[in-house]
């Protein structure tokens, strides 16, 4: 029991940041402050569903991404490129 539990709560909410659909489907999801690149089969994601700023629920293990579909189907990928983004944060302007 412990294991399943495990692998329920391993799914996480991500935003999609771009879909490129050719032989195969190039999928660039944001994760806080890392963004992964992975391609999936194109018959199994159905990309056609997919926008950018679309919230999915995903996991990355290793070189392996994980999508659930809309229709809480899993789909596996293999992540080809990971990438942190770096937020700088704005000084505060004050006004005397």
């Amino acid at each position: 029991m412990r294991l399943l539990l495990s692998a329920v709560l391993a799914f996480q909410a991500a935003t999609v940041i771009d879909v490129q659909t050719d032989q195969t489907v190039m999928l660039a999801l944001q994760f806080g402050d890392t963004i992964y690149g992975a391609e999936f089969s194109r018959r199994d994601l159905g990309a056609e569903s997919l926008k950018e700023g679309d919230r999915v629920q995903a996991e990355v293990k290793g070189h392996h991404m994980t999508v659930r579909r809309k229709d809480g189907k899993r789909v596996a990928g293999r992540v080809i490129r990971v990438q942190r983004v770096l937020v700088h944060r704005i000084p505060e302007l004050r006004i005397r």
